[in-house]
């Protein structure tokens, strides 16, 4: 049942409907042509069979009275004709009566009265074939008499054989001109009913396929116009699908329309789109906030109105080759808006060479201008206001620390031991101006390595040397069989590990800190390891804290984000886990250089 729902609602299976009426009616039609036909055929051949039996009975005929005058005058000359002679002259048409019996069956007809005729007539024209002796007797004339009469019922039976099949005949002429007419007829009948057949058919299928289709044609057209649609399609055939599934999509695409211009209208930057010409073609409205414009108001306006006169240039060559290699183009000028002021922008151009047309991304970077003033200003100020004086105060404490060492007994350890300590901070806090120095170089892009290639060895002497100028309690270990090379850049990597040490040593709160260098096969990298040492020394005051969270947090986002970052520009990687013990573990990744 279910099967047959399907059908009826398909489209296909209406369509093969409507297709199979002209089917079944030119069947009918062809059905009907062939009865006729054949019932032309069974009267034709009914009356080519009567007129076989009126052929055959009219020759019979004539050969009869020829026979019968022959004789006749023979005897009446007074001939003799012998007996054999006699019975040979009806033999002579014999084969003719033998012929109209024989088209008489096939016609059906009942020939037992001509057939008995025949047989009197025969009889009756031996009896008189013997010529008189020179006057004619009684028994004479009684015999031509009886000849006479049966020739006459002879030919009165034929005759009326003759009549009667002839009357056939015309019955089946006329009714042969019936079926003719009738034959016409049904072919001008189906002419008729086939064109009218066809006028129908292409209304329905116009009305089930056509006027359906151009509904949703003209809904394609009024959606792309933004008007609203025509009432939906009745139904379920696959049209009725299709209409259902395009206002699906009609309304998907609105919604999304609805969105996009959502975004459009509140995003922060300007999103517009330029001719051939450099002339606006659409706009967000972020450009009545950027330039004080509303879209309608730039909307088919050049885009050299608003760009700086010493900008224009340098601009325009941008747009130019966006167009020429179809690349993404990123470029800074200056624009105007409607008040005159200098508004820096940054443009971010894709051509379009389907729709003709630039897509153009602007953002206002005033300010990000001013925070890069205000960064180069903290830079200037770290650099020379705070390092300066450290680096000075640490250099003046370290002569006081190498002069008490000659002196240790007029000071107390507790004393020694607060200078230390205040020594160290001072080269925490320079370390860490220096990382962020280093980081504000680096997300500038002015900050440049220059790789070498050296063997792990090399590189775990460097890092060595480097942690003992610096005063950094530390053990190295070398696990690394062979002697691998890698890329480093043998001035910063160092002070790298020194800033990830320096920040693990915050982390693991006084307990001694361990450098495992390693190759792991996996990867194919070499792992420079900072974590925990095992060996706790029975002075060390292990667990205390003597970093506050602000300290810690201060660390762990420019020392440690300045690891991830170098890790990355040397196309490593920098990675922090934790041990069961709940310490940080900090592992850089260095490429392993193979020669083919």
């Amino acid at each position: 049942m279910i099967g047959v729902n399907r059908c009826g609602r398909s489209l296909m299976a209406k369509i093969a409907i409507i297709f199979s009426i002209p089917l079944i009616f030119e069947i009918a039609v062809i059905s009907i042509s062939i009865n006729l036909l054949g019932s032309l055929e069974r009267e034709r051949v009914e009356r080519q069979k009567l007129a076989d039996v009126v052929f055959c009975a009219s020759r019979l005929i004539s050969l009869i009275m020829s026979e019968a005058l022959s004789k006749l005058q023979s005897i009446d000359r007074g001939q003799e004709v012998r007996t054999e002679a006699l019975d040979r002259h009806p033999e002579s048409f014999h084969d003719s009566w033998l012929a109209c019996l024989a088209a008489a069956r096939r016609a059906k007809l009942d020939a037992t009265e001509i057939e008995s005729q025949f047989l009197a007539f025969r009889k009756s024209f031996t009896a008189i074939s013997t010529p008189p002796s020179g006057s004619f007797t009684l028994s004479d004339i009684e015999k031509r008499s009886s000849a006479s009469i049966a020739f006459t019922g002879l030919m009165d039976v034929i005759e009326r054989t003759i009549t009667g099949r002839l009357a056939e005949m015309k019955d089946k002429e006329v009714l042969e001109a019936r079926l003719q007419e009738r034959m016409k007829l049904v072919i001008l009948i189906a002419l008729v009913a086939s064109v009218a057949l066809s006028i129908l058919l292409s209304y329905i299928i116009g009305k089930v396929t056509v006027a359906r289709l151009d509904i949703i044609e003209e809904n394609v057209k009024r959606f792309s116009q933004e008007k609203e649609l025509l009432p939906r399609l009745t139904g379920h055939d696959e049209i009725s699908s299709v209409d259902t599934n395009f206002r699906i999509m009609a309304a998907t695409l609105t919604d999304l329309a609805k969105r996009d211009r959502a975004y459009l209208d509140n995003a922060t930057d300007v999103i517009c789109a330029l001719d051939e010409e450099l002339r606006f073609d659409r706009l967000s409205a972020s450009s009545a906030t950027l330039w004080g414009r509303k879209p309608e108001e730039l909307v088919k306006k050049e885009l050299v109105d608003l760009i700086a006169p010493d900008h224009l240039v340098s601009s325009l060559e941008q747009f130019e080759r966006a167009r020429t290699t179809g690349a993404h183009v990123v470029f800074e000028n200056m624009t105007v808006d409607v008040a005159g002021n200098s508004i820096p922008c940054l443009w971010s151009v894709t051509w379009s060479a389907e729709d003709s047309i630039y897509i153009c991304v602007v953002r206002d970077t005033t300010e990000r201008k001013e925070a890069e003033s205000l960064r180069q200003e903290l830079m200037t100020m770290v650099s020379h206001d705070l390092r300066t004086p450290l680096t000075t105060a640490q250099l003046a404490l370290e002569v006081m620390l190498s002069g008490l060492e000659e002196r240790r007994e007029a000071f107390f350890d507790d004393d020694l031991a607060k200078l230390v300590e205040i020594d160290s901070s001072i080269g925490y806090v320079i370390g860490l101006i220096n990382d962020l120095l280093d980081l504000l170089k680096l997300k500038e892009g002015k900050l440049e390595f220059e790789p070498v290639l050296t063997s792990v060895t090399n590189l775990r002497s460097i890092v060595e040397e480097y942690l003992q100028d610096r005063k950094i309690d530390c053990q190295l270990r070398l696990d690394c069989p062979g002697q691998p090379l890698v890329l480093i850049d043998r001035d910063f990597i160092p002070r790298i590990v020194y800033s990830i040490v320096r920040h693990a040593q915050i982390a693991y709160r006084g307990r001694p800190t361990e450098i495992a260098i390693d190759h792991h096969e996996g990867t194919g990298s070499i792992n420079l390891r900072v974590e925990p040492s095992d060996f706790v020394d029975d002075g060390a005051k292990v667990g205390s804290d003597i970093y506050s969270e602000t300290t810690k947090r201060i660390s762990r986002e420019i020392s440690l984000e300045l690891s991830e970052s170098v890790a990355h520009e040397i196309e490593g990687d920098f990675e922090i886990s934790w041990d069961p013990s709940g310490y940080p573990l900090y592992c850089l990744r260095f490429p392993c250089v193979q020669f083919q």
